[in-house]
């Protein structure tokens, strides 16, 4: 079972505070909820599945259900999610989607360490709320 975050993008305005391999764009969570019960560090990978990508009322649905890497930054009250540069040029930019003005729905499953996956609450869906 996934941790469910359904949030407006952000853009991190000094490239010094992204992570590597990282873009400038990510989601936020409470900590309460990612870094503080699982112990994760900065730039750990994290696999979340797309649930939506909205841009006021329109949808783009060529994200919908593909898995997405976001690496993790925290920061002082939040942990940012930064969607990977890969996933961020080939699903977002060349989509035209470069402002922060949309949000994005995602099913965080996975958390990567010593290449290993080991999944978030595996036995029960839990939704983030802030």
């Amino acid at each position: 079972m996934p941790l469910i975050i359904h949030k407006s993008i952000s853009k991190q305005s000094d490239s010094s505070l992204v992570p590597k391999n990282a873009s400038l764009f990510y989601v936020t969570v409470s900590p309460t909820y990612l870094s503080e019960p699982y112990e994760l560090q900065d730039d750990m990978v994290l696999l979340g599945m797309i649930q939506q990508l909205k841009q006021e009322s329109k949808e783009f649905e060529h994200l919908k259900g593909t898995t997405s890497t976001f690496i993790l930054k925290k920061a002082h009250n939040s942990d940012c999610l930064h969607i990977s540069k890969e996933d961020w040029n080939t699903g977002f930019r060349d989509w035209g989607l470069i402002l922060p003005d949309y949000s994005l729905k995602i099913r965080l499953l996975d958390f990567v360490k010593s290449n290993l996956r080991t999944p978030l609450y595996p036995n029960k869906e839990l939704e983030a709320h802030e």
